[in-house]
């Protein structure tokens, strides 16, 4: 469900990136409020790829902006 990949993904998030869970919600920007930027794309990714089970296409990922939109496209596989 949405509410579960959310807190796996604040989980992952906090822990790797350093990130304050109490910040991060539905909206926050993938870039803009967590720095995930093309030099860390793929690191960010691969990480995902890895808690998830799943692969990401690098030409998807670039059209997601929001952890929303993450979920969205997580719920999709």
């Amino acid at each position: 469900s949405v509410w579960i990949m959310f807190n796996a993904l604040k989980k992952l998030i906090s822990t790797n990136y350093g990130v304050d869970p109490e910040k991060i919600t539905l909206d926050t920007h993938l870039s803009d409020e967590l720095g995930v930027s093309a030099e860390n794309k793929e690191d960010f990714i691969m990480d995902i790829e890895d808690y998830f089970e799943l692969e990401i296409d690098e030409n998807d990922f670039d059209k997601i902006e929001t952890i929303s939109d993450l979920i969205d496209y997580l719920e999709e596989y």
